[in-house]
């Protein structure tokens, strides 16, 4: 089936919609494909720009779903990595509520008992869609927002068609990222004193103390 969806350039997809649903579904299963699913699913994101807002918005569905369950019975680690990488290059099409909840999730400190290459792509992640969130003071050349955002791209500051004519700036933006950033240490620091995996957390405070800082 997987190789049958990517035959001909997608030219036999009916519903790219229904091939996220399907590929999403099958990388839930700990089973010999869903490593291939997880392929297949960035590279739809990657290659058709019309289904992109629905592949961030269901992998974010299933990135807090299993954050809210402190990632028991998780997906496996390629459907993981695959939804950090979705949302780390087109995250920039979800409302800015939705990227504030895929941080916390990314850098919750439950995320220390997966593998190291699933917690590695978190941090990684965790840093792109950081950069999404509207800062005070950032600017961008007149049209370069919207084009980086219908891109995907990281750090880019988005127009109003992309869902943030409302974002706040200034102090505004100061006071609603601080508690956050505070937050995002504190996990950080819980993770440091977990007995189990604590090499593993290391990258969580390397993010965590930085973005305090700053």
């Amino acid at each position: 089936m997987l190789a049958a969806c990517r035959a001909d350039g997608f030219g036999r997809v009916p519903s790219f919609r229904w091939l996220v649903s399907v590929l999403l579904a099958l990388g839930q299963q700990a089973c010999a494909h869903s490593a291939a699913a997880a392929d297949l699913l960035m590279e739809v994101a990657l290659r058709v720009p019309a289904v992109r807002r629905f592949t961030a918005e269901s992998v974010h569905t299933k990135l807090l779903a299993a954050a809210g369950r402190d990632f028991a019975d998780a997906p496996p680690p390629a459907t993981l990595r695959a939804a950090a990488w979705i949302l780390a290059e087109h995250g920039a099409v979800l409302p800015l509520d939705d990227r504030l909840a895929a941080l916390r999730a990314l850098l919750s400190a439950p995320a220390v008992s997966l593998p190291a290459e699933v917690q590695a792509s978190f941090v990684q992640a965790a840093l792109r869609v950081f950069a999404m969130l509207p800062f005070a003071g950032m600017e961008a050349p007149p049209g370069a927002g919207a084009e980086a955002a219908n891109r995907g791209a990281p750090g880019a500051v988005p127009s109003p068609a992309s869902g943030d004519s409302a974002a706040p700036s200034g102090p505004a933006a100061e006071a609603q990222l601080q508690p956050l950033l505070e937050e995002l240490v504190e996990q950080a620091r819980r993770a440091a004193r977990t007995p189990r995996r604590r090499t593993h957390s290391v990258p969580l405070l390397v993010v965590g103390a930085p973005l305090l800082r700053e």
